[in-house]
This record gives C-alpha cells, structure tokens and sequence, in this order.
C-alpha cells in the first residue's frame, strides 16, 4: 500500500507518528493506536496546526485532513471505550471490522494511566472480542407508517428492518431510481427520501451558531434526477429556485442578513456555494433535522407541508457536533416553534407534540432517544426536566404556557456526566398567516410577522442574545 502522508507530533508529553495511507495509523511508543481519540483531540481540542502532502504533493490543510479522518472512523470504526484502544494481538494492526460490520478475534486492550509520579503506565488486559456490530448501523426511526414496509415489499428488499440504516438506504436507492425510470413520473406509494443537500457536519473553530431546519420539498428531485419536471396525475413540480436549503422559495434567505439580494444575480448553481459562504463569514452553519422520510400523499397530490412526512430518521450527527463545538453558543429553528400554532412541546400524555414535525421538538425527540438529559431554564432561573414522560399535567401546562410568545429559551444538555448549555430561539416563518399575528410576540411589531422575523434572524446573526430575550413576552 502506497503511503500518503507521515508526519510526527507531539501531545500532552507523548510523541506520535501518524502514517496516513488510504487507512490513518497513528503510532505511539511502538503500539499502533485507533486514530479518532488521538488525533481529534490534537486537531479539535489543541488546534495545533497539521502541514502533510498528499499523494499528489499538494498540501492538506488541518481542516482538510481531519475532515478525511474523522469521516473515515465515524463510518468504519465508531468503536470506542472512552479512550481505550484495542490492538490486534497477532500482528499490531488497528482493529479491523470485516465487511459484516463485525470485530472477531482475540485483541489486546490498553489503557494509558499517569502515576503519581507522572510517568505513564500502560496496563495490558486481553479481551475476547467477537461479532461485535457497528452500532453505526441501527438507527430509530420515527412515525413509522406501514407504507415503508408496502415500499420495502414492492422493491425486493429481503429481511427489511426498518431500524437498520443500510436497509434504508438501499430503498431509498431503488425508490428514486423508479422515479428516473419513470422519467419523473411519482409513484403511488412515494419513495423513500435520503436529504439531498446534507454534507458532513466537520467542527470548526470559527462557528457559534448553528441553523436547523426539516427537509426539502421533492421538487429536489429533478436536480437530483436531471429531470425537467415531476408529475403525480394532473399535478407537476419544477425545479427549486435554487438546488439548496429553502430553495424552493428562498423565503428564509430573503429576510436573513447575507446579502441575498446580491447573491441571488449569481448563476443558479453557484447561489448554494455563496450562501453557504456568507454563513460562514458570519460563524454560521445550516443543517436539517431529518436525514431520511417518506411523504403522504393527501388530496391525491405529494403533500409539501412538513406535517407529510413520516418514517422519519433524525440526523443524529448534529448532537455530537454541537459538544464537539465548544463556541457554539445558540441555535435557530427555521420553522415557528414557539409562536404560531403549535407551541406547545408535550401533548396531554406528556410526550413530545410531534404532529406538526417542528424542527425544534423533532430536535427533542432526537436527543431523548440518544438519551441525553434535557433541562430548560425557566422563569426563576432554574433548570427544569423537559425530558418525555411527564405525567404530571400541571408540570406540563406550566412548561407549555412557559414557551408561549418567546423568541429565545435556554436548554441544557447532559450525556455521560458532560454538559452544553446553548440558547434555542426561533420565529415565524415567512409564510406565517393566521392566528401568528395575534401573538404578543409579534403584537409588540405591530402585527407585521415579518419584521419581527428580521429582528430576530439580526440578532441571531450577530449573536446578540440579550437582544433576542428583549422580544421574549412573559
């Protein structure tokens, strides 16, 4: 195997000599180590500068590298005991996961101590691992409607579970393939979406707010197909304005402080890349909630509204990289998740109100299901439970009354003794209409949503947070 990359570096008093081939190595004291907990706490955690070549002899930046390897350990090898690392007994190698996702054989597990005098012992155990899975292939998935399983029937798909991630992308494979087939032409069990515009969430130094909405309209599908046009019986979809988040009516962006106005004369293909620029520039990144889902279809037509969506998979990368991201300090829902018709979080039972597939309670339900303790600041300081389950209705109408005609809250997130306070805010969106405009919220602007929505997307932007709780209503 050819070598990429070598270069040798110093952390915490210990030398390491990364070999970066097509798989990264890192060796420390002769023993070859997993990768991911070296080397992201010498990228992330000390911002130390990486100079490597690549095959090529172009140079790699920090960001550019760890991108590859983490994107590498967190699909083949997120496999991690704190951070202990398993070698191969019988040849030194990294431990290997065979194409089952499964670990077999016998491996000799190390675990790195300082001693009261400073030096470091190392404690060698032998341990017996065998069919060990990648737990990076069971996901959850939510609203579980049987059409998946009409869809999974229909395609062939053998054995189909549903919880099992490469199930799904293999229905979402063979679904949109049909629609191509059909030379756009929508079936009448709709197909099985993965999110076209999603890239890798990789942590950056240089962000502190973060931007989460639902999902795309299916109009994606004809730059995703190169198809001119969709159809589903006398009903047809075109294009996005542009093939980005919110590009069907580039609604949000219009009343964000990007410069849209001057970004919107670029030709089409290049306004995703430009947006995505002036959110950097202003320490922002955009993501969406949902990784895959499926439509219903209503009034015999592909429904657009989020309230459609079922068989929905949470994109669970956003919780690891909000705790990788220690500046993150806020986030904004992109659809009304505290004024508008919904705001209530729990419903009677006291679980998460998901009917309406708010971004921010899909959120929720997200981290309770990774079992993450969630806490809200409420009116006295304190942080309250809002974890799903509650039985007590009176907790519950004091948490739901207590979102009502706010812009801005502060949650708390706690997993394994580890916690991340972050301010969560958001306002209506641009197609708001009806009982909105009654909120106190946006009775304080005059009933005009619209201004309330630029006061509050400015303020995110430059991270005023005391400004944002100045258009909170208690």
């Amino acid at each position: 195997m050819p070598r990429i990359n070598e270069h040798t570096f110093e952390l915490n008093g210990e030398q390491y000599h990364l070999s970066y081939y097509e798989k990264p190595v890192i060796i420390k004291n002769g023993l070859n180590l997993m990768v991911k907990p070296v080397l992201r706490e010498y990228i992330e955690t000390y911002n130390l500068p990486i100079e490597l070549c690549n095959k090529n002899g172009n140079l790699e930046t920090t960001n550019s590298l760890a991108d590859k390897v983490l994107k590498y350990f967190s699909k083949n090898q997120k496999i991690e005991k704190d951070k202990d690392h398993y070698i191969n007994k019988n040849n030194d190698g990294t431990v290997e996961i065979n194409e089952n996702n499964k670990l077999v054989g016998n491996f000799t597990w190390t675990k790195t101590n300082i001693n009261k005098n400073n030096t470091v012992q190392n404690t060698v155990y032998i341990d017996k691992v065998i069919n060990k899975r990648n737990t990076n292939n069971n996901i959850s998935i939510l609203l579980t409607k049987e059409s998946i399983i009409e869809l999974a029937t229909k395609h062939e798909i053998k054995d189909f579970d549903v919880n099992n991630e490469e199930h799904l992308k293999l229905l979402n494979e063979r679904t949109i393939s049909e629609v191509k087939h059909n030379k756009g032409k929508l079936p009448t069990i709709p197909p099985f979406e993965k999110h076209p515009y999603l890239t890798p969430l990789i942590p950056n130094n240089n962000i502190s707010g973060l931007m989460i909405g639902t999902f795309p309209t299916i109009s994606y599908l004809c730059d995703l197909l190169q198809l001119p046009i969709l159809t589903y019986n006398d009903n047809k979809d075109y294009p996005p304005l542009i093939p980005y988040f919110h590009g069907n009516k580039n609604s949000l962006w219009k009343y964000s402080p990007i410069g849209f106005e001057k970004i919107k004369r670029y030709k089409r293909n290049d306004i995703p890349n430009l947006i995505e620029k002036n959110l950097l520039d202003k320490g922002i990144i955009y993501t969406d909630i949902i990784k895959f889902c499926q439509r219903e279809i209503k009034e015999n037509n592909y429904c657009a509204d989020d309230k459609s969506l079922t068989n929905i998979v949470i994109n669970e990368s956003i919780y690891e990289f909000l705790f990788d991201n220690v500046l993150i300090n806020r986030i904004y829902f992109t659809n009304s998740v505290f004024i508008g018709d919904s705001i209530n979080i729990f419903n009677k039972e006291g679980n998460y109100n998901i009917k309406n597939r708010d971004a921010f309670i899909l959120f929720l339900k997200g981290a309770n299901n990774l079992k993450y303790k969630i806490e809200i600041k409420n009116q006295d300081g304190n942080f309250v439970s809002i974890n799903a389950g509650i039985r007590d209705k009176s907790k519950i109408r004091i948490i739901n009354d207590f979102l009502k005609n706010k812009v801005i809250v502060e949650l708390r997130f706690t997993k394994n003794y580890i916690s991340k306070e972050i301010q969560v805010c958001s306002s209506c969106s641009p197609a708001s209409h009806g009982k909105v405009k009654y909120n106190k919220c946006v009775l304080k602007y005059g009933k005009n949503h619209l201004m309330l929505l630029k006061e509050v997307l400015n303020s995110f932007f430059e991270n005023n947070i005391n400004k944002l709780k100045e258009l909170n209503v208690d």
